[in-house]
């Protein structure tokens, strides 16, 4: 399949032998010397750095270059939103919910998993991509979480479930590390990944809307109406979380990313547990001596 100029291969464009081969390539990780690792943003130090302004446009100072300003757009990192953000009250007259610190991580969890499974570009499978962060996107028909722990930790068990490429346990923790990492960069860093989460999402729904039905992947021939509905929900769910976390303090989403931190550590504690029992060489049978 062309897309955007460029060849694009699916599955469904290889032949059984083709599609034999290339697993076998994964698993010699053949392919995997080939591709050059991503990454995440928010590990850059650019990150620490960035500041928005109070309607989460970037700040633009006159400054020198001899003199950059930690406030411009820094490479590597998403564009900050393109227009002024929305007050909370322009959405809403009712006061925030106690939920919204429980689903913000839920949210963040989704995003960067989702760019850890595309390897840092998501444009280059934008529907695959819409999939992924739709996954784990947290429904409004879910159950409250008590606490964000519960509802990471929710998360968390969805992510293991789906057992998408096989990637081990560790890989779904470490991403419980992402979003704590986001959190604890504070304001600015969350409103890049919540605004780059709706340009996603928007992508997403943009290329399916394009898609004729006979050239759509057949997975979502049959609910691809929903499928941009969902996508439509979350971008306008977002434009309600970036107005909200916009007015929050560094200090409070801090601590909610400590907070979390907690549940970081059990994880990998419990998995470098599992890793020592499993190289534990097994026990010696001890011989049975019986009187004839």
């Amino acid at each position: 399949a062309e897309a955007g100029g460029e060849l694009e291969v699916v599955e469904e464009d290889l032949t059984p032998a083709e599609l034999a081969a290339f697993h076998a390539a994964l698993e010699s990780e053949e392919v995997g010397r080939m591709v050059q690792p991503w990454v995440p943003w928010w590990t850059l130090e650019a990150a620490r750095d960035v500041r928005l302004g109070p309607r989460g446009l970037s700040l633009i100072e006159d400054v020198s270059e001899s003199e950059p300003s930690s406030s411009r757009p820094q490479p590597g990192l998403p564009p900050p939103p393109s227009q002024p953000l929305l007050p909370l009250s322009a959405l809403t007259k009712n006061p925030p919910s106690p939920l919204l610190p429980c689903i913000l991580p839920q949210l963040l969890y989704a995003y960067c998993y989702t760019l850890r499974r595309h390897n840092g570009e998501p444009d280059v499978d934008a529907l695959g991509a819409g999939e992924t962060l739709l996954m784990l996107w947290p429904g409004t028909k879910d159950p409250p979480p008590p606490s964000p722990v519960h509802a990471l930790r929710q998360t968390l068990a969805d992510a293991v479930g789906s057992g998408r490429g096989g990637a081990p346990h560790a890989f779904f923790v470490a991403v419980v590390g992402d979003a704590v990492q986001l959190l604890r960069l504070g304001r600015s860093a969350v409103l890049l990944a919540l605004v780059d989460a709706a340009r996603m999402a928007s992508r997403a729904r943009s290329a399916a809307e394009d898609l004729e039905d006979d050239a759509a992947p057949e997975r979502m021939r049959q609910g691809r109406k929903a499928f941009v509905r969902q996508l439509a929900a979350v971008e306008k769910k977002l434009v309600f979380f970036l107005a909200w976390a916009n007015e929050l303090d560094d200090g409070t989403l801090e601590s909610l990313g400590d907070g979390l931190a907690l549940f970081l550590e059990e994880e990998t504690a419990n998995i470098q547990a599992q890793n020592e029992a499993r190289q534990r060489p097994p026990a010696t049978p001890v011989p049975v001596i019986t009187e004839l």
